[in-house]
């Protein structure tokens, strides 16, 4: 199907640079938004989001179910 680690790399790296254009653009664009941590980056919602629509699941909740049992 697809190499994950390359996948997810390619995904972050283009994050990286997204994320420090955006909030560029907010500063000067005066848009006040309250930045709260969060448990993932959003590379990693993006990179089990196309995960997701890559696998052969219908559902989201089997998909994750299968993810941890597959630990």
């Amino acid at each position: 199907m697809f190499d994950s680690t390359e996948l997810f790399c390619v995904i972050d790296d283009f994050f990286l640079k997204f994320e420090a254009t955006y909030w560029k653009f907010l500063k000067e664009c005066h848009h006040c938004l309250r930045i709260r941590t969060a448990q993932l980056n959003i590379s990693e919602i993006i990179f089990i989001a196309i995960w997701y629509k890559c696998s052969h699941f219908n559902n989201f909740k089997a998909f994750f179910s299968s993810l941890k049992q597959d630990k």
